[in-house]
């Protein structure tokens, strides 16, 4: 699309105040600019483009009023929402700002909050096709939180959302149904991706603790009672549990001397409890949703040893030589990481058995010889490094001598 285009729409639109009532005459324009050159600032800067960000504000107003879309506008707030995504996808200094007035109009976050705060009390969004536009939405503005905005105008409200009653039955709901819907998507993955991806800074760690308090029991409670089945998981599933594993023991990183509530407690040992006895069901499997799931519960169950409640409880579980066996999966980050957990749940029992220092020690070495001359690897190495230097051990026997770093 050139600029004769854009002028010949926005001069239809000037001369003509109600042609943008025309569904047809503005579905033509969302057509044309979805295939337009949107990485060219001089197109994304033009006027054509505030026009339809102020229509599909009076769109999101009349669907959030319930007002019930025909094909062609449905279409045209699909398209845009999708036009605003595709924008994002190329972000640079000379359109950063543009795309940023354009996308953070005071109207339209008014709008987007309190839509969030029905979703929040309500479930009458899930089964509704138009979500798909609030989920192209959302990821566009999730995308300019992380580089260019320091507010966020929805962290609070999409919180939330998350600590509803109606999130755990959503959740629930879909593991329970063959195809997702939009609308569990968009609060089962886009909102929960939207906390896990955000800047956490000290005024937002109360609202990860929220979020534990609400969702920690039931989550734990369901994988307890699920985890006999997971061969019947799917990878959405997988998806699922992934994104909520990981939003559960965030707040865990930003403070391990945080004493953890009893019950809440008690449930992260039941997770950790779940989180073992699969791994020891399928540590000898080697398939995609195998290696997805392993690759979900090791770093979480990581995250979860840098508590030192359930440091000490992992010390209880003696489960070493079923962490030393990840050290050896073919996958980069499930090494990684049983490396990590491996430094800070070695006791000294396990040090004295000449089989596990043996292994331990080879698994080591061998991983440390394939990162060191790889400078794509160069953080993954000090990385290693740093969760093994606070505390020394030797392990010696007849034939090896191996200077250990444990946590």
């Amino acid at each position: 699309m050139n600029e004769h285009d854009h002028l010949s729409f926005v001069k239809q639109i000037d001369e003509n105040e109600n042609i943008l009532s025309d569904g047809k005459f503005v579905k033509e324009i969302v057509e044309y600019l979805i295939h337009s050159n949107i990485s060219d600032s001089t197109i994304i800067n033009h006027r054509l483009f505030v026009i339809l960000r102020d229509y599909y504000l009076i769109l999101l107003k009349q669907w959030h009023n319930g007002e019930t879309f025909d094909e062609n506008r449905s279409f045209i707030f699909e398209t845009i929402s999708n036009l605003f995504l595709k924008m994002s996808s190329v972000l640079s200094d000379k359109n950063l700002l543009i795309l940023k007035e354009l996308i953070f109009n005071p109207e339209l976050i008014d709008e987007i909050n309190r839509f969030l705060l029905d979703l929040s009390i309500t479930k009458k969004y899930f089964d509704d096709p138009q979500m798909k536009s609030l989920d192209n939405l959302f990821r566009t503005i999730q995308r300019f939180q992380r580089i260019s905005t320091k507010t966020d105008h929805l962290f609070s409200n999409i919180i939330k959302c998350i600590c509803s009653p109606i999130f755990i039955e959503i959740f629930l709901q879909s593991i329970n149904e063959e195809n997702e819907h939009f609308g569990q998507r968009f609060l089962l993955n886009t909102c929960t991706d939207y906390i896990y991806s955000h800047s956490i800074d000290k005024q937002h760690q109360q609202s990860l603790i929220d979020i534990r308090e609400n969702i920690l029991h039931p989550f734990t409670q369901w994988i307890n009672q699920q985890s006999s089945n997971y061969r019947s998981w799917n990878n959405r599933i997988l998806i699922i549990l992934r994104q909520i594993s990981f939003l559960l023991t965030l707040s865990i990183q930003f403070n391990r001397d945080l004493i953890l509530e009893t019950n809440i407690y008690e449930d992260f040992c039941q997770l950790i409890d779940s989180f073992i006895n699969i791994l020891y069901s399928i540590i000898q499997s080697d398939n995609k949703l195998t290696q997805s799931l392993i690759g979900t519960m090791i770093p979480n169950l990581y995250t979860m040893t840098l508590s030192n409640q359930l440091e000490k409880y992992f010390q209880t579980k003696h489960i070493t030589l079923l962490i030393l066996k990840l050290t050896d999966f073919d996958n980069d980050e499930i090494q990684l990481n049983a490396f990590k957990i491996l430094s800070i749940i070695t006791i000294e029992q396990d040090t004295k058995n000449i089989l596990y220092s043996k292994n331990l020690m080879k698994s080591f070495i061998k991983y440390l010889q394939e990162i060191i001359d790889d400078t794509n690897q160069t953080l993954r190495f000090h990385n290693l490094l740093q969760c093994l230097k606070s505390k020394r051990e030797f392990l010696i026997d007849s034939n090896f001598l191996f200077f250990f770093v444990v946590n």
